[in-house]
């Protein structure tokens, strides 16, 4: 609450987490510019939603944001200096480049596209080939001691 007030006194429109989809997408809808702070995301899907928007999303160069911005930057100054040099059309320049980067990457018919050609280049044609003795003999041992386990010894130690 006090940084958001902070950043309320210096011009800057800062919101806590928002809940509603539609309060959001009217965020996204009325900013130039989405700035994530986080320096501790395993992905930051904000970065993300404002790439859909058409918004340039900012963040840091650190964990998974290269993965959902190409508007990364090693300093709390370098991203400064972006804004400073920052006019309303070249934020909308960067956001059309935003939208193209998320879009090619977290499509749903891409991924699964993506997903099964990786599939296929792990996984070489089947040979009909028979599993090989090992596995049986593994295969009835963990069988049998499950058995024994859940059958027998629990009748033994009568439960």
């Amino acid at each position: 609450a006090d940084t958001c007030a902070k950043l309320e006194r210096a011009g800057i429109d800062a919101r806590a987490a928002i809940s509603d989809p539609e309060k959001m997408a009217e965020l996204y809808r009325d900013c130039d510019a989405v700035v994530s702070f986080s320096k501790c995301e395993n992905f930051n899907l904000p970065l993300v939603e404002a790439g859909f928007a058409h918004r340039p999303g900012i963040a840091l160069n650190l964990c998974a944001h290269p993965e959902g911005t190409p508007f990364v930057f090693d300093s709390y100054e370098a991203i400064r200096d972006y804004f400073k040099s920052a006019t309303r059309e070249s934020l909308a320049a960067d956001g059309e480049k935003m939208f193209d980067f998320v879009n090619k990457r977290f499509r749903s018919d891409d991924n699964g596209r993506r997903f099964a050609q990786l599939v296929d280049d792990l996984c070489s044609e089947p040979r009909n080939r028979h599993a090989l003795p090992q596995f049986f003999g593994y295969w009835l041992v963990w069988t049998m001691r499950g058995f024994v386990r859940t059958k027998i010894y629990k009748k033994l130690r009568g439960r």
